[in-house]
């Protein structure tokens, strides 16, 4: 898998992470993220995830790496 994913907690995100996610792209030069059907966000394999301190609180799983199963 070449994409960046970002996993959302019990598929459930409100308003103001959406919104943080949303400019976190923006300010990489993203015009468009994926919904996945496995409660996950998609990013092009260009994005990077932003700094520790602002990412912190979201679970990215990087490209080639494998994630534990997205339950809650």
């Amino acid at each position: 898998m070449k994409n960046t994913r970002l996993i959302v907690k019990g598929g459930v995100i409100s308003p103001g992470e959406l919104r943080e996610i949303v400019n976190m792209s923006l300010a990489q030069g993203l015009k468009a993220i994926s919904f996945g059907s496995r409660q996950d966000i998609i990013f092009p394999e260009n994005f990077v995830p932003a700094e520790v301190e602002k990412a912190g609180k979201h679970h990215f799983v990087l490209p080639d790496t494998n994630s534990g199963n997205n339950i809650v």
